[in-house]
């Protein structure tokens, strides 16, 4: 029998879901019928039988020629040594982190006095107050970085400040870098403006895109990487540049979004820029050789995430390699429901393997997330969040968007992160095995429907017993 700790190599070992529902089976129901004899042996092999995966078999029939006189903590300490000694499984070490990471997606919810929104039947017209929903943000934004997480993700857009404060997603993240030391922070997104030469806005398109549209300055991509650079140095490289065009299954925006990445890319990597010829853009190179722009602070540059919610994008982006955001649940990001996009994941996986990159293709999940500490709290609460939810997307469809939600709101409600911490870490092991995830934003303040309190204690509950299920 090998004497490894439990703990220690269950916080340093990469395990599948499995090996973890088994572990928790073990020390929660069957811990009541598990004892010194055979009867105790044979009830925790009965009950792994539910969970044959590979080297879970192996390590049964292993344990089936052991003497009886085995205690729960002997069976544990074996599965957990095998698993390392063995070398059946990876450390993380070699993973390149911890077995799964978490965020939280913030977009700088705005706060009006009364303590209701607009889309709540009972706002009575309450003012924005700006300064005091700073306040409350920075506030979330201080809990997570004390609680360790590992990261915020930031999203936002120009003028529509009725959910949202965020119209400059890198400003705030240079903000939020100085204010803290250790969290990771990432753009989620920044949108680049950009126009085709001809091209028109949907008529679909939200007034405030439409305002943005016709009238802003468009983005290019030197002052936009000198703005990434200068947030990567503030915060020592722990920036993640997250950023989307709007394609929609549009082959030319895209590849003109493409365009604007591969220049970045250059300018961040030579010392002189050298120039580029390209479709979309064409620029000469430095005149003089005291010509530059900032460089980051990570080499070669900071990593990027990319959001897909067109189906025609999957593979285009697992063949160029760049890791992935996904909506998941009543996401506004899930437009053609769940179903559908673990199909499109799957796409997205072979195209990155058929195009020789290294390393495994994962994927980032964001989804709305509310918890409580019993379950008849958090279905009272995710009751009245749904209902608000469905004034909000009713409102979206009201002016024709595109971006009303999901599949509805309601088609995919089983599969959002609410319920108390044993139910959500149940779910959040689905997605990982569903989506090939490694990380979940938690939004969990979605349609910025959700009362402070809600969203604090929310935040409190996964931090004490759901993240570290994954730690």
């Amino acid at each position: 029998m090998a004497a490894a700790e439990v703990d220690p190599l269950l916080a340093n070992c990469f395990l599948p879901t499995s090996f973890y529902r088994i572990i928790r089976n073990i020390r929660g129901p069957c811990s009541g019928i598990i004892g010194r004899s055979g009867t105790g042996k044979t009830a925790i092999l009965e009950r792994m039988k539910l969970y044959y995966t590979g080297f879970v078999k192996q390590m049964v029939n292993n344990l089936r020629g052991c003497s009886d006189n085995l205690d729960r903590d002997s069976i544990i300490k074996y599965l957990v040594a095998e698993s390392v000694i063995g070398g059946k499984l990876v450390p993380p070490s070699k993973q390149g982190g911890a077995i799964m990471d978490f965020g939280l997606f913030d977009t700088w919810n705005a706060l009006y006095a009364g303590g209701t929104v607009p889309w709540d039947s009972a706002y009575s017209g309450g003012e924005l107050l700006e300064s005091q929903a700073y306040t409350a943000n920075y506030e979330q934004v201080d809990a997570v970085e004390a609680m360790g997480w590992d990261y915020i993700w930031l999203g936002g857009g120009h003028f529509s400040k009725q959910a949202s404060m965020d119209p400059q997603v890198l400003m705030l993240a240079a903000v939020i870098a100085e204010r803290t030391k250790n969290i990771k922070i990432g753009s989620s997104i920044h949108r680049p403006l950009m126009k085709l030469a001809g091209e028109e806005l949907s008529e679909r398109a939200f007034p405030h895109e439409k305002y943005a549209f016709d009238n802003l300055m468009l983005d290019d991509p030197f002052q936009t990487a000198e703005q990434v650079s200068i947030v990567d140095q503030v915060s020592h490289g722990r920036f993640i540049y997250g950023a989307g065009a709007r394609s929609r299954g549009s082959d030319e925006r895209r590849d003109y979004f493409f365009e604007f990445l591969e220049v970045m890319k250059q300018l961040w990597t030579e010392e002189h820029f050298s120039g580029f010829e390209g479709k979309y853009y064409n620029y000469p190179a430095f005149y003089e050789s005291y010509l530059a722009i900032p460089k980051p602070y990570q080499k070669p540059y900071p990593p990027m995430l990319l959001p897909v919610d067109s189906q025609e994008s999957f593979v285009p982006m697992g063949t160029m390699g760049y890791k992935i955001a996904i909506g998941a649940g009543s996401s506004t990001h899930n437009i053609r429901g769940s179903a559908i996009l673990r199909e499109d994941v799957k796409s997205y996986r072979k195209a990155w393997i058929d195009a020789g990159h290294p390393g495994e293709p994962t994927t980032v999940v964001r989804i709305p997330t509310l918890l409580a500490d019993t379950k008849e709290k958090a279905d009272r609460q995710s009751n009245e969040l749904m209902n608000l939810a469905r004034r909000y997307f009713s409102g979206r469809m009201g002016i024709g968007s595109t971006d009303a939600g999901a599949a509805s709101p309601d088609a995919t409600a089983e599969v959002n992160l609410f319920g108390t911490a044993e139910e959500v870490v149940d779910k959040i092991e689905a997605l990982r095995e569903q989506y090939s995830t490694d990380e979940i934003m938690f939004e969990v303040n979605w349609t910025s429907s959700v009362p402070r309190e809600v969203v604090m204690n929310t935040i409190r509950i996964l931090t004490d017993k759901v993240i570290p299920e994954f730690k």
